[in-house]
């Protein structure tokens, strides 16, 4: 006999023919916040006067508890800051009263204080401040010093931004001269394509610490001509010991020109893509030579050739006095390093210790 044949509905071919989810979607966990920087934990904060409409007291509360913080509605025994206004300060509210009876335990403070503390930016993140300069104290005492006094805050201010700016402070290190008299403010320059006026420029300094025992330590200057603002080089800009300076010394101006130090009267040609080394003035010092090297022979010159040979430019060479570098250059300027008891020129200055530039090799100088 025939086998028999089993008919399926058509309903029962499409429900075969689905498939189950492998996993099935299970409900979404709730996304739990994560706890925020305890900065103001141990702080109990207290508010008096009017901050106006931008100052919405619950949402203020809120990230003071949020931040570690506990709030209190009237100043007591418990109170670390109070957030006062200058005008309920200078009337000497209830409030006020209570926190100066509290004395170093209680701090009075503007609400600028909380402002910065609360706010993150790239280069700050949140952070209990110094509450000093936010005291209403010395903030009514800056404000009742004499026009004088508040010139003088606000030199003594910028003298301090624009120190920032520069490589070092110049009551504190001065640029290196060695044994030869010469000035280790050694002058790199490149262009870029051929016969374009467009000159980059390296500016690599030596600095040598005015207390003793001397310090020393390495820092470069990028320019690009006018209407460009010049980049400082830091990463080893930092105090070391004779030897280690020596070495970051060596080593940048290496990388920049691709020959040594030690060789760099030995004429050798530019390296393409590299900066050129610019020599001194003939007749000036060349800095200290190793063993069997000798500096160009000073030539004299007639006062047309001298002439000719300051104005000289081409894109083989550049003649260039590293005495004027760095004046009136681009959008930022830099102030000579050098302090105002330079080393004279024409007399040898002391070695700095027992390794000198002349000892150290190139092989050395470039590990």
């Amino acid at each position: 006999m025939a086998p028999r044949k089993t008919i399926v509905d058509s309903n029962t071919r499409k429900s075969s023919s689905r498939k189950s989810a492998p996993k099935p979607i299970k409900d979404r966990k709730e996304k739990v916040q994560k706890p925020l920087k305890q900065i103001l934990r141990g702080l109990n904060i207290s508010f008096s006067g009017d901050f106006g409409d931008g100052w919405e007291y619950e949402k203020v509360v809120k990230w003071i508890r949020y931040h570690g913080g506990t709030y209190d509605s009237a100043v007591s025994e418990h109170t670390t800051h109070l957030i006062c206004t200058i005008e309920d300060y200078k009337n000497k509210t209830q409030q006020v009263k209570k926190a100066r009876a509290l004395g170093r335990s209680c701090y009075i403070v503007t609400k600028d204080w909380l402002d910065d503390c609360l706010i993150r930016t790239k280069k700050k993140p949140k952070r209990r401040e110094v509450e000093t300069p936010y005291t209403l104290d010395s903030i009514l005492k800056r404000l009742h010093q004499s026009p004088a006094k508040q010139q003088e805050y606000r030199d003594r201010f910028e003298k301090g931004v624009k120190a920032g700016n520069e490589f070092v402070d110049n009551d504190l290190w001065h640029v290196y001269y060695d044994g030869t008299g010469f000035e280790y403010k050694v002058v790199c320059h490149r262009f870029p394509e051929a016969g374009s006026t467009m000159c980059e420029k390296y500016t690599i300094y030596l600095f040598e610490s005015l207390p003793k025992p001397c310090l020393y330590m390495v820092g470069a200057k990028y320019s690009k001509g006018r209407g460009h603002k010049a980049h400082y080089w830091r990463e080893e800009c930092k105090a070391k010991v004779w030897v280690d300076a020596w070495k970051d010394f060596n080593r940048f101006f290496l990388d920049k020109t691709g020959i040594h130090w030690n060789d760099r009267c030995d004429g050798l040609p530019p390296i393409e893509g590299k900066f050129t080394y610019i020599f001194p003035t003939l007749g000036r010092p060349v800095g200290a030579l190793p063993e069997g090297k000798q500096a160009p022979k000073f030539q004299e010159q007639t006062m047309a050739e001298a002439k000719e040979t300051d104005h000289n430019v081409t894109a083989k060479g550049l003649i260039y006095d590293t005495d004027s570098e760095g004046e009136g250059e681009g959008d930022d300027t830099e102030t000579s390093s050098t302090p105002s008891s330079t080393p004279n020129r024409s007399f040898a200055v002391r070695a700095p210790s027992p390794t000198s530039p002349v000892s150290i090799s190139s092989d050395s100088a470039s590990e």
